[in-house]
């Protein structure tokens, strides 16, 4: 049943348009998550290097 329902939000969802000030806020919300990301990596391997 999930994987139906997961079938069909995909084939039918449409998202909305975004304002210019959302979609630089989404713009700046995935570089200070791959920001992080990176910062994680850098700790990772210090901590089995």
């Amino acid at each position: 049943m999930n994987d139906t329902l997961k079938q069909l939000y995909n084939r039918f969802y449409t998202p909305l348009p975004m304002t210019e000030a959302e979609q630089k806020i989404e713009d700046c919300h995935k570089q200070a998550h791959r920001a992080v990301g990176k910062d994680r990596e850098k700790i990772g391997a210090a901590d089995h290097g």
